[in-house]
């Protein structure tokens, strides 16, 4: 039988414990967790661009990229529709800084004529990534941005220390968006290996503000999960905690991202993510407590609960539930930590200049 943690203990059984040493050992747990955090990186994770349908294109997009990549893959058979809806048809190119996959023969006129998503490799540095989109900006001029999904990774030593810091983040935080937060956590392993599982994934707001659990990109493998083809990463092989966050067409324009050379001007990663995460708990006393596990206990509509967002969301006798939350002391050092990251990232990305 394997023998559990202290925390482990904690989280199946808080009533043995008093509410004074629960506080102490989840402010001792936060500190911990947040302690582990030994490198944290800020990243572009995914860049999507579009070719305005005003304007005029080549009537043999494949033949046109075939001559700007040679090592391009395309199957006419294989349909993009599941990827990416609108388009028919998917090219593939592997490239020395990432992936592009390049989504042709459009379903509608009024559909852009193609888009084109880059996913850049881990160890992309900004001068790798601006030389290969400033290729692109040349070759293919008019492009406009259509999402970009901006990283923060948390990195820690052991996947139990990666563990922690996932559940306490999810714990506590705060985003400016009102909904029903989801999560997808600890599925079993495809070769069911005892005691093993699968990375979990908080959805503060799905489709826009996600944070997970995840490894290197080598180690990232396909596996069926309620008869769903998905990926992702052993236990074994988790290294980070990633907060990750899709800045929308609407998004990008309101911070002047309007097109791929504005975004060769400024990526503005510090810009567009420095209110989004915060990390918050209650004051008042008749209010569930941080430090009380059980009293997180609203659900959302797939019966789970255990998070911030969701007793915060919860409807309550309170006439400005706003006056009775604070900061958690033992984050905002990761909080500053995370902007500081952002600001030189985004300062990187300005000075790193590239020649046409």
């Amino acid at each position: 039988m394997t023998k559990l943690t202290n925390s482990q203990r904690y989280r199946k059984d808080p009533s043995k414990y008093s509410l004074q040493l629960a506080k102490a050992f989840v402010d001792g747990f936060t500190r911990s967790a947040i302690e582990d955090v030994f490198k944290i990186k800020a990243r572009l994770h995914r860049i999507a661009l579009f070719y305005p349908s005003e304007l005029e294109g080549p009537d043999d997009l494949y033949g046109f990229f075939k001559g700007l990549f040679s090592n391009l893959s395309y199957n006419p058979k294989k349909l993009a529709a599941k990827r990416l809806i609108g388009f028919k048809n998917q090219l593939v190119i592997k490239t020395t800084c990432g992936t592009l996959s390049v989504f042709i023969h459009r379903i509608k006129d009024e559909y852009p004529l193609f888009i084109i998503e880059l996913v850049p490799k881990d160890d992309a540095t900004a001068k790798d990534l601006k030389t290969f989109l400033t290729y692109i900006n040349v070759t293919i001029p008019g492009l406009e941005t259509s999402k970009i999904e901006y990283a923060i990774d948390l990195f820690c030593r052991k996947p139990n220390e990666v563990e922690n810091l996932y559940m306490m983040i999810k714990r506590s935080l705060y985003t400016p968006y009102k909904n029903e937060p989801e999560f997808y956590e600890h599925d079993p392993l495809p070769d069911s290996v005892i005691g093993s599982r699968m990375n979990s994934t908080y959805y503060a707001k799905k489709d826009v503000l996600k944070v997970y659990e995840r490894g290197n990109d080598h180690n990232k493998i396909s596996y069926v999960h309620k008869g769903r083809k998905t990926k992702g990463w052993r236990f074994k092989d988790l290294n980070r905690v990633r907060l990750e966050y899709t800045a929308s067409r609407p998004d990008l324009v309101k911070h002047e991202i309007v097109s791929l050379t504005d975004l060769l001007t400024d990526c503005k990663i510090y810009h567009l993510n420095k209110n989004l995460y915060d990390f918050r708990f209650f004051k008042t006393k008749n209010l569930p407590k941080y430090w009380d596990w059980p009293s997180y206990s609203t659900v959302n509509n797939k019966n789970q609960n255990g998070t911030f967002l969701l007793e915060y969301a919860a409807p309550r006798q309170l006439k400005n539930v706003r006056q009775c939350v604070a900061k958690i002391p033992e984050f905002q050092v990761l909080k500053k930590r995370m902007l500081a990251e952002m600001m030189k990232m985004e300062s990187e990305w300005r000075v790193t200049e590239i020649k046409d």
